[in-house]
């Protein structure tokens, strides 16, 4: 395909950061995370990467957190077979790549705006799916398959841009629904939260984290 010209903002936007980081340091001669997807990705889009100004230790944090989740979720993917994985927030994430594993039935979601750039990288099959919605809006919820033995819940650089109240609903809803599942997170303390606000790349795209 042609490169794509995006308009994202807010939050939407700073899936970029994370896209943008992976591609950097898989051209690196010894990357923490290789990551070729996310290259392409890069080359395919229309937009101000170096705008970003993602400094080299957020870069560096945000690759060994995403190696570590990649790890501890084929882990645990190759010892049951019957699993299912729900990405919140997944972006252009590539990680159902990079994990691989043909068993698991895996979950996608994001906001409409977002599905739609990521469906011209990442096609459905029977086992990989596609969900455009906002995690805090339920409905998505009746979507995911019941009675699997086991359920993954990834929420990786997601939770610090919701109201405590907001993550409460959501990991409730969900338990209600498929009932005991492991959740995989990142968080921020207060201190931290606060400051993240003045980080450059997060000013450039106008997020706001609570």
């Amino acid at each position: 395909m042609d490169n794509k010209i995006i308009t994202l903002n807010e939050e939407k936007e700073t899936l970029l950061i994370p896209l943008y980081g992976k591609a950097m340091e898989t051209i690196k001669k010894s990357p923490i995370l290789s990551d070729s997807r996310a290259l392409e990705i890069v080359d395919k889009i229309n937009y101000d990467f170096k705008s970003l100004k993602i400094p080299v230790k957020t870069n560096t944090m945000m690759c060994l957190r995403a190696k570590i989740i990649d790890t501890f979720v084929i882990s645990v993917l190759n010892n049951e077979q019957d699993s299912v994985v729900l990405h919140l927030g997944c972006g252009l994430d590539s990680r159902y790549v990079r994990v691989n594993n043909p068993d698991a039935e895996w979950y996608d979601l994001d906001y409409k705006e977002v599905i739609d750039i990521r469906r011209n990288f990442y096609p459905e099959t029977e086992k990989y799916h596609l969900i455009p919605s906002s995690v805090t809006e339920s409905k998505w919820i009746d979507i995911i398959p019941k009675e699997h033995k086991q359920y993954l819940v990834i929420a990786e650089g997601l939770f610090m841009y919701l109201r405590e109240n907001e993550i409460k609903e959501i990991l409730m809803s969900i338990k209600k629904r498929i009932g005991h599942y492991t959740l995989i997170l990142d968080a921020f303390n207060v201190f931290t939260a606060k400051k993240a606000n003045n980080h450059p790349s997060i000013k450039k795209t106008g997020a706001k984290i609570y």
